[in-house]
């Protein structure tokens, strides 16, 4: 699914990863990003990969310390799996900056809106975000 470049300001855009939505929020990248990783928030205003929460999805690639846009929810963006999914299929973060099928619904961020093989970038509606759980 990959389109001609685009450059908006210091930032090229491979792909369109943002489809719709107006949820979109700026925060300090903790570390490297890569566009479409899901990210969590780490510090003030600060976020980095997710593990065990979702904040949204680094919309272009950037280094430590850069300023990042995320898309967060109620937008429809392009998701990389790594695995085979199907459109409705609940999608959960993997832990390694893609997603994968959702093995219950406390884990599922987004959904599906259309099938994809394992590396492949597919359209997807973000329905949930969710913070570090206290113990």
């Amino acid at each position: 699914m990959s389109g001609p470049e685009k450059e908006f300001g210091e930032h090229t855009f491979a792909d369109d990863i943002l489809l719709s939505g107006d949820e979109i929020r700026g925060y300090t990248a903790g570390e490297e990003l890569t566009r479409a990783e899901p990210v969590e928030i780490t510090g003030d205003y600060e976020v980095g990969p997710a593990t065990d929460a979702f904040a949204g999805v680094a919309l272009y690639n950037v280094a430590s310390g850069e300023e990042v846009a995320l898309a967060g929810d109620d937008c429809e963006v392009r998701l990389e799996v790594s695995e085979a999914v199907e459109a409705g299929d609940a999608l959960a973060v993997d832990g390694d900056g893609a997603f994968e099928i959702a093995l219950d619904d406390a884990d599922a961020v987004a959904v599906a809106n259309e099938g994809g093989g394992g590396g492949d970038f597919v359209e997807a509606y973000l329905s949930e975000t969710s913070g570090n759980l206290g113990e």
